[in-house]
């Protein structure tokens, strides 16, 4: 009974260290061809798939222009099959691409 009132808060605090340094490299969110895209860039990407969500509810319905001016969440809306959230992340990820080819290519021509 001794050991194991020993044993036990090594083994918890050897528990918590793991679990708290698993997440600890937030500078990236996703890696596009072996490429890590950092978060601040990611999260801009989907405010503006957001945006552009809205515009894509505005030409499919007028109504839509008053909840994009005046502020007001469109973010449970779908666009054609997909929801506003889907279309976000999609977005952000397609933008992440062009952002790595745009880099390789800068990388290449120097």
């Amino acid at each position: 009974m001794n050991l194991l009132r020993k044993i036990l808060p090594v083994l918890l605090a050897a528990a918590m260290l793991l679990s708290l340094t698993g997440c600890g490299d937030t500078s990236w969110i996703v890696k596009v061809d072996g490429v890590a895209v950092n978060s601040g860039l990611y999260i801009y990407y989907q405010g503006i798939g957001y945006t552009a969500a809205g515009y894509e509810l505005m030409a499919e319905n007028t109504d839509y222009y008053y909840k994009v001016m005046y502020g007001e969440s469109y973010i449970d809306d779908t666009i054609g099959d997909q929801t506003v959230r889907e279309y976000m992340n999609d977005y952000a990820i397609d933008m992440c691409k062009q952002y790595v080819v745009v880099e390789r290519l800068f990388e290449e021509l120097g």
